[in-house]
């Protein structure tokens, strides 16, 4: 298996793009078919490249299969149908600390910047807006019409463990007795933007609250007692999807998350209906 810095050598050493011609519009519906069809290709070679790289399970991740088959089926010529923006992932292991580069190509890309943002769960808000606003300014220094994600990622492999500061938590927190432990269940529907649910999970670790959206949440009250803790992080969780656009998640998988967070019996409460593990 290669190592860690062998992928990160990898990253340097790759540039198999040739340039293109620079366009003289960026708006999709200005864009010619055939030319939306041969960005779309380049982004469909790029990601071939990056799952050659990040080839472990977990390490690069497409957001929404339908929407990779859409741009397949157009690139191909089996559709005419415009897909949506490709979505993507990669998880990268940096000095001990996992950060996720998350990734949205437009039509015009690679002559377009990348929708990119970078989260670590030991960051605070200033330290993501920082690290966030350093990449985006190196991607868009970068040349229009080569694809740049190697680049982005080569550079947070740099970089990244510099905006890192752990800090521990002072003692006296810790010993406070009047501590109020707070649980909300909050549900609600039509969440798609990536933006939306990432700035979600930021700022629910940044008020410190645990659990995790889809659409659960859990609170303490600023610490409470482990016994009473169901989740230890915040976090996004994603099960296997199903539907015409891939847009409805597992509810079995979900119950049975909850089932092993002990709290499975607010699923009938939120939905109406009872329901049992599929293990």
């Amino acid at each position: 298996m290669e190592t860690f810095q062998a992928k990160k050598d990898v990253v340097r050493r790759r540039r198999p793009y040739k340039s293109l011609k620079l366009l003289s519009v960026t708006e999709s519906d200005k864009l010619p078919l055939e030319k939306i069809r041969e960005n779309l290709q380049t982004q469909l070679s790029e990601l071939e490249s990056l799952q050659s790289v990040f080839y472990n399970p977990g390490e690069i991740r497409v957001e929404d299969m339908c929407t990779l088959s859409d741009i397949k089926n157009f690139v191909n010529g089996h559709s005419t149908y415009l897909p949506q923006y490709l979505d993507l992932t990669v998880n990268l292991l940096i000095e001990n600390l996992k950060f996720e580069l998350c990734v949205t190509l437009s039509h015009e890309y690679p002559y377009s910047s990348p929708e990119i943002f970078v989260r670590n769960h030991k960051l605070n808000r200033s330290q993501h807006v920082k690290l966030n606003k350093d990449l985006c300014d190196h991607v868009a220094g970068l040349e229009r019409g080569e694809p740049c994600i190697f680049n982005a990622v080569s550079w947070l492999q740099d970089n990244a463990q510099g905006y890192v500061e752990v800090e521990e938590e002072p003692a006296s927190l810790q010993d406070e007795k009047n501590d109020r432990y707070i649980r909300y269940w909050i549900y609600s529907h039509h969440i798609y933007s990536k933006t939306k649910r990432r700035e979600i999970v930021d700022l629910a670790n940044l008020l410190h609250i645990n659990g995790f959206c889809m659409p659960v949440t859990e609170e303490d009250s600023d610490r409470i007692e482990k016994s009473f803790l169901k989740f230890n992080t915040f976090e996004e969780v994603v099960f296997q999807s199903s539907g015409v656009k891939c847009n409805h998640m597992d509810m079995g998988e979900l119950y049975k998350y909850l089932e092993e967070h002990k709290v499975s019996h607010i699923f009938k409460e939120i939905f109406g209906v009872d329901a049992k593990s599929s293990s």
